[in-house]
């Protein structure tokens, strides 16, 4: 609750006070990223991840942009909402659109290695 909040704001201003270049000399965001950290803020907040929003918008540096409004996003992604999805984050219907086109699993579940979480090569996904 409150203790969390507190965290998350000495988190966000520490992040605001030790980054490296003033913004003003900073490449702009890539289109990618925006959308992916909109799609991820409006996650967080749906669920009340509030605190780890604030953080979010402040380490992806382009907080005057963000929120962007959803009838933009759904656009740029080429969205259709089902009516299922008309009242949860686009980023539901993104990983619905997507799990859509998988194959159908296996009925085993799936075991994720996450001896090697923190190497820069993606971690592997197998079946157990």
């Amino acid at each position: 609750g409150v203790m969390a909040g507190i965290k998350a704001q000495v988190r966000r201003e520490i992040f605001t006070a030790l980054e490296d270049e003033p913004e003003e000399t900073r490449d702009p965001p890539l289109r990618e990223n925006v959308l992916i950290n909109e799609l991820i803020r409006e996650y967080l907040q749906y669920n009340g991840y509030l605190h780890t929003a604030s953080v979010l918008q402040a380490e992806a540096s382009h907080p005057e942009v963000m929120p962007l409004d959803r009838n933009f996003l759904k656009r740029e992604l080429r969205l259709q909402l089902s009516e299922e999805y008309q009242s949860l984050p686009l980023l539901y219907a993104v990983i619905g659109r997507l799990s859509s086109q998988m194959p159908v699993p296996d009925p085993e579940p799936v075991q994720v290695d996450r001896s090697d979480a923190f190497s820069s090569a993606p971690s592997e996904v197998s079946s157990a």
